[in-house]
């Protein structure tokens, strides 16, 4: 899979409403925004959230993180699941894929 639609894929996730109440930047350690890959996702993805880099780590770090547990491409649909488990949160869904153009058909955060 390309990084340039892999780099889409997240960053919509990463926009997306629905996490937004979940990143909280204002509280302590959760900047720069940082997502273990799993190598699930291509190396040397660059993405901006909240002014700052968000780093892509191959390995869990003692401060918060979201972990990219499934990121399976399909056809012309990417199907991802990511735990965020200092918010007791999951997020699942499907990205539909057009050419350079990506959306997310299905979106899904639960609380646990």
């Amino acid at each position: 899979m390309d990084n340039e639609i892999s780099t889409k894929v997240i960053q919509s996730i990463l926009e997306h409403n629905e996490i937004q109440q979940y990143l909280h930047p204002d509280i302590e350690n959760r900047l720069p925004i940082r997502v273990v890959t799993n190598n699930l996702i291509p190396a040397h993805i660059t993405i901006q959230k909240f002014d700052k880099p968000v780093l892509f780590l191959s390995e869990a770090p003692t401060e918060p993180h979201l972990e990219i547990v499934t990121f399976k491409h399909k056809g012309d649909f990417i199907e991802f699941f990511i735990r965020y488990d200092v918010e007791g949160v999951s997020i699942s869904g499907i990205a539909s894929v057009e050419g350079n153009k990506v959306t997310l058909t299905v979106f899904d955060v639960v609380e646990s």
